[in-house]
């Protein structure tokens, strides 16, 4: 069993040490590592109160007076990691299309797999297909298809690290929603019974799902739910990025910058997206042909 939980630690170390893309249709691009290019992003956190937050807090304006704002959303999860009412309470991380939910999945548990404290387990809910809302299931159906099992049971694998946490990382929920005809507003709520029932077992699990924000609206949330909004980059942080980009280019003469105009701007400001504006611009710099004047 530990050999097949170091499996599993090597494939979650193994995708941060892919290329961005594996797509070798445009000659001369040079495709950065994740972990080469990864730029911890900014964020909001608040701790869910069903009396004081209304429906739809989400995406409310008012959302930036009651949140909490910080530069590096990793360091705070490793916070949040230590304090006991996460044992069961979830952890939510919510982006938009394009924020960088499983970059930032896949870099935080490569991270957690070389600490003494933590056991990670990194589950893409995209790769469980399944017709059932138990949660457990889809967590055994995830792990063992990164390890080639046909079944297995977390529970009695993380039973075996007396000495360290069990942390679950569920990445995209909205992705689960979209492909499964099973009612699963209440999940967050199956997260919270789920950790009751692990520490019923002498198992203090920490779990973390990630979802696109509008996804969450009709969502159930349990009281005390720590939620986590990763911020778009800020203007910093795109030019860091494009910085880190342009290091890896051969190709002569080449520079990627952004053009002076409000749309591409605005489109640059989700990680995955400044990435495609990246790859469009690469064959013939078409980017650069666009003026602020341009509509």
């Amino acid at each position: 069993t530990k050999n097949y939980i170091k499996a599993h630690h090597n494939s979650i170390k193994g995708e941060i040490d892919k290329p961005l893309s594996d797509n070798d249709d445009i000659p001369e691009i040079v495709y950065p590592k994740n972990k080469e290019i990864y730029i911890a992003q900014s964020y909001q956190s608040v701790v869910y109160n069903k009396r004081e937050h209304r429906r739809l807090f989400l995406t409310a304006s008012d959302f930036d007076k009651i949140s909490k704002k910080g530069e590096d959303v990793g360091k705070l999860l490793l916070e949040v990691l230590t304090n006991p009412n996460s044992n069961l309470k979830p952890i939510v991380i919510l982006g938009n299309p394009g924020a960088g939910k499983s970059m930032f999945s896949k870099m935080f548990t490569a991270k957690l797999c070389d600490t003494v404290d933590y056991i990670p387990f990194l589950v893409r809910l995209r790769d469980v297909a399944s017709s059932s809302s138990n949660i457990s299931e889809h967590i055994n159906k995830g792990i063992a298809k990164t390890v080639g099992l046909q079944e297995i049971n977390w529970i009695e694998w993380a039973k075996l690290f007396k000495t360290r946490i069990p942390v679950i990382l569920l990445d995209g929920f909205d992705e689960l929603m979209q492909s499964s005809s099973i009612e699963l507003n209440g999940y967050i709520n199956s997260i919270k019974a789920l950790q009751e029932t692990a520490l019923h077992n002498d198992i203090c699990l920490k779990v973390i799902l990630t979802s696109r924000i509008a996804v969450m609206q009709d969502v159930s949330i349990p009281d005390g739910t720590f939620i986590v909004k990763l911020s778009s980059f800020d203007n910093q942080r795109k030019n860091l990025w494009i910085n880190i980009w342009n290091s890896f280019q051969t190709k002569s003469k080449y520079q990627f910058n952004l053009p002076n105009d409000k749309k591409i701007s605005e489109l640059s400001q989700e990680p995955l997206l400044l990435f495609m504006l990246a790859v469009y611009d690469f064959p013939s710099s078409e980017l650069q042909k666009i003026t602020s004047n341009d509509s």
